[in-house]
């Protein structure tokens, strides 16, 4: 099952005595209708208060095409939304201390009230220091409704109870890899709201052959991860 941000698989489930056998379908679970609502929602909600429209601050690096679609990506988001949007640009050899610094001065500024940092970070920053550095008011990706939350958990919870498939997160859940999606915060709330999980960061160490009540979610960019035997006779996969 996925969706334009997020690849989950679904195997099978087992509850009880009751089993339900999935093995034979394969289904896209399509965001757009859960974005839509969430667009409405920001765009009711967004509106100026006292005068004061929200604005999303987004530090990016300036490493080509990657950056360029980054960016573009984020003001289309923002215009949707009803929220203005300001970029901050960095060199792509920028330091940790360089970083902590333009962070530091957005977390004081009174007209910032959102801060988005591109990743994966350069890998000569800490994205440990960055990423715990944004103030907690501030840092919309572990931001929901006003408290504390990581809104990409938020969104596969959505998604998929938008097709009523929610049960599916009470399985035993295998983590592979991450970068800008399966954050240390995505874990973490994962985690804490579905303790049944396991990380790993290659398939090989996850085994996932003939493992039954396994829901796989991965931003591993390569084919190979998910196999017919895992899908069953009634499923063709092609470079998934």
């Amino acid at each position: 099952m996925t969706s334009s941000d997020f690849g989950a698989v679904y195997v099978s489930d087992k509850c009880g005595s009751v089993i339900y056998s999935h093995v034979c379908q394969a289904l896209f679970l399509k965001g757009a209708p859960v974005i839509g609502l969430l667009e409405s929602w920001c765009i009711r909600n967004s509106k100026s208060i006292h005068g004061i429209k929200p604005t999303l601050a987004v530090v990016y690096f300036n490493t080509g095409v990657d950056a360029d679609e980054y960016l573009r990506i984020k003001a289309e988001v923002a215009a949707k939304a009803g929220i203005d949007f300001i970029p901050y640009e960095l060199a792509p050899n920028a330091s940790t201390d360089g970083v902590l610094h333009l962070i530091s001065t957005l977390n004081k500024c009174s007209q910032t009230h959102g801060i988005l940092v591109q990743r994966p970070l350069p890998i000569q920053i800490s994205e440990k220091d960055v990423m715990g550095s944004i103030s907690r008011r501030k840092h919309v990706e572990e931001r929901l409704q006003g408290q504390p939350s990581n809104i990409a958990v938020d969104g596969v919870v959505r998604l998929l109870a938008s097709y009523r498939k929610a049960d599916m997160l009470d399985l035993s859940i295998v983590l592979l890899g991450g970068t800008n999606i399966i954050t240390p915060g995505f874990k973490a709330e994962l985690k804490k709201r579905y303790p049944r999980i396991e990380m790993f960061k290659t398939p090989e160490e996850a085994k996932l052959v003939n493992r039954d009540g396994v829901i796989v979610m991965t931003e591993l960019n390569k084919g190979g991860i998910i196999q017919p035997e895992m899908l069953g006779p009634g499923v063709e996969s092609e470079g998934i």
